[in-house]
């Protein structure tokens, strides 16, 4: 018979183990279907075991190292079945029971078995029929993609769940793939006594990598007597013709080239594939490469069907798996939560390690963005010379018309420590003035970014302004008219109608102006300005009804504008308008008293009770307010008519007096203006206020 969930999850990886952390006490019923182990790849067969035995090496790269700062002689002989027997523990010796209870204690019920999803809201299991009234979640996750080389079918070899949790120490290892996977276990069976050879097929390894990162890298590995071969494919595998080797299986490889690699194990390294076949069959949208094609920021493949981690092909990183995991609990307890991969770290634990966020400078490049760089070795730094470190690279990449930071690579130890601080940087925008003032501490290895960041704002900065240019823009003043004077010689502004500059205006940072132009004017928006000042362009439009418009900006980060609220007297009439013209409005929810977001009206509450939103192309979000004891929008004034005459009045009014007050911000005269005459004020007395309240004389409007 079947059973019935809010919620199911194919998969109990990081990503299912997150969304029953973030479901617990919502009320919500979730059911999560596991056909291996609890937890997923990466605490068994990835991060977790692989880490533990790059450690095991840097270990004994450590103490060789002891050689040249600290000792006359260090010998030591390596005890494999201990490095093996530590990292098999550290894998919980494929026992997945505390985690298992873990995720029970959360009130999840966990079934065992292949669950594969047979339409938009069953999985069948093990027999079972887990119906899903609310949302089905696939975090299923990926498996090592074998290439299609001639022979490989025929030899025994490894992928990363082989080589993560080692029985025996190959004397030669033989790596198909240059990419992370395969440089880390590459580097460390070599520390570890294997003689190993990477075979990439593209022209670099770390192809994902700033071309800095491999170059800086690529004499560290050699030093532990890795071999590193790059463009040359292998087109064939064989068995030798003397059979297997007494150290193991023995393979040969073909390189197009017509070299020939030979080792006792092989290990295959080539990428990943998402797990389509649990539910590949339902005609859920696919990328070019197969994986689950989902939105970005909501994460559903259609609605009531979410895509977490690797499954989704946004990257394969145990962390972002997590943080999708995260985002999806909250968008069903009914929380407006969006994914946000704007700064999404990677790290390649090599020594040193290799940490990288955001944009490299060839794909900045490729998105027409006008690019600054800066570079270092952090070898040269203090720490480096302490630590005697050799070769690594720092790389940052930046927008020159934002001024902020848009990409980082390091290669240095702790780099994956480091990264944390550039990660936020970019997340937030901060802007590289900002943070070329940061101070980090002597002598760390992060002190590095200090230079690179002041050389880095020192290419964005804008050039000065001349003298005459600073007294221009003093001079320039916006009115409430089609001419707009600057420096006493007139300019007709093309395209601009009536400028009619609001009240109160809220910036609104975008890529693309003409675009959101576009999009807002789609919705009814209207068009206030569009002109030009020199290089500044001023766009801004007003929603219907409103006293309060939105100006176009390229000068913050584009969608950092989250959660603006946009007060509506009739929720269900705007979400109809607003979807009719092509907005994605989310449904209308209200909040609980603890403040947990409920889907539907707000029953109780007449008026700022209930909510929807809707982002624009540039994932700026906007919050629908339902306010019924206001006029829609914010403003000052109880009603339409009242307001646009007041603001006429302070129109006429500010031509008069605005000699007065030569250095104010018009919003601010104007606002002083208009509180003054709702207090009851006469004209003439009004502008004294305003105009006192600008040049900080005592303010009439409070008398």
């Amino acid at each position: 018979m079947p059973q019935n969930f809010d919620v199911v999850c194919l998969g109990g990886g990081v990503a299912g183990e997150a969304i029953a952390a973030g479901l617990q006490d919502s009320g919500l019923t979730l059911a999560v279907v596991e056909r291996e182990l609890v937890g997923g790849e990466c605490p068994y067969w990835g991060c977790v075991p692989s880490k533990t035995l790059l450690r095991s090496g840097e270990t004994l790269s450590e103490a060789d190292r002891a050689r040249v700062l600290a000792a006359s002689r260090v010998e030591w002989t390596v005890d494999f079945p201990k490095v093996s027997e530590r990292v098999l523990w550290m894998a919980r010796n494929l026992d997945d029971s505390r985690p298992a209870a873990a995720m029970k204690a959360t009130g999840a019920i966990l079934f065992r078995g292949e669950g594969t999803l047979t339409d938009l809201h069953t999985v069948a299991v093990g027999g079972e029929q887990l119906i899903a009234r609310r949302a089905v979640v696939i975090a299923n996750g990926s498996t090592a993609a074998i290439p299609p080389i001639p022979g490989l079918d025929t030899v025994d070899f490894w992928t990363n769940r082989q080589a993560a949790i080692p029985r025996q120490l190959p004397t030669s290892l033989a790596i198909l793939g240059g990419g992370a996977v395969g440089i880390e276990l590459g580097q460390a069976f070599a520390r570890l006594g294997s003689k190993v050879t990477v075979i990439e097929a593209g022209p670099t390894f770390l192809g994902r990598e700033e071309p800095e990162a491999g170059a800086a890298l690529r004499p560290h590995l050699e030093a532990d007597g890795m071999m590193v071969m790059t463009g040359d494919p292998c087109i064939a595998v064989e068995q030798p013709l003397m059979g297997p080797s007494r150290e193991g299986s023995a393979v040969v490889l073909r390189m197009k080239s017509g070299a020939a690699v030979r080792a006792d194990r092989l290990l295959v390294a080539t990428g990943r594939r998402p797990n389509v076949e649990a539910w590949g069959a339902i005609g859920l949208p696919q990328t070019e490469r197969g994986w689950l094609k989902v939105d970005p920021a909501t994460l559903e493949a259609r609605p009531g069907i979410f895509g977490a981690g690797d499954v989704t092909g946004l990257g394969g990183f145990t962390h972002l798996a997590y943080y999708h995991g995260q985002v999806i609990a909250r968008r069903l307890r009914g929380i407006d939560a969006r994914a946000d991969h704007t700064a999404v770290p990677r790290v390649t634990f090599t020594d040193p390690e290799i940490a990288s966020v955001g944009l490299s400078e060839e794909a900045a490049r490729a998105r027409g963005i006008d690019v600054v760089v800066a570079s270092a070795d952090p070898a040269d730094s203090a720490r480096g010379y302490i630590h005697d470190f050799h070769r690594g690279a720092l790389k940052l990449v930046a927008d020159r018309d934002r001024g902020v930071l848009i990409g980082a690579t390091l290669v240095t130890p702790r780099a994956g420590e480091i990264v944390g601080e550039l990660v936020l940087a970019i997340k937030l925008g901060t802007p590289l003035k900002t943070l070329a003032d940061l101070i980090h501490p002597f002598p760390a290895f992060n002190r590095v970014l200090g230079a690179s960041l002041e050389a880095l704002a020192e290419k964005a900065a804008p050039p000065a302004i001349s003298q005459r240019g600073a007294t221009q823009l003093e001079m320039t003043e916006v009115t409430m008219s089609s001419t707009h004077t600057i420096d006493e010689h007139a300019m007709q502004l093309p395209n601009a109608g009536t400028v009619d500059l609001k009240l109160e205006v809220v910036a609104i940072p975008v890529s693309n102006v003409d675009r959101a132009k576009a999009f807002y004017g789609s919705l009814g928006w209207t068009l206030d300005a569009d002109f030009m000042i020199g290089d500044f362009r001023a766009v801004q439009l007003t929603p219907p009804g409103s006293p309060c418009s939105i100006h176009l900006v390229t000068t913050a980060v584009p969608g950092s504008a989250q959660g603006m609220f946009l007060v509506v007297s009739d929720m269900e009439t705007a979400r109809r308008e607003l979807i009719a013209r092509g907005a994605d409005v989310s449904e209308v929810f209200h909040y609980d008293a603890d403040h947990h977001a409920v889907p539907g009206v707000d029953s109780k509450l007449q008026s700022y009770g209930s909510y929807a939103s809707f982002n624009d192309p540039d994932g700026n979000r906007w919050i629908l307010q339902q306010v019924k004891t206001r006029l829609p929008g914010r403003g000052l004034s109880s009603d339409v008519a009242t307001l646009t005459e007041l603001l006429r009045d302070a129109e006429t009014q500010h031509g008069e007096h605005g000699a007065t007050a030569p250095n104010h911000h018009w919003s601010e005269w104007y606002a002083g203006y208009i509180i003054a005459r709702e207090r009851g004020k006469t004209s003439e007395d009004a502008v004294r206020a305003a105009t006192l309240g600008i040049t900080g004389a005592r303010n009439l409007a409070q008398t």
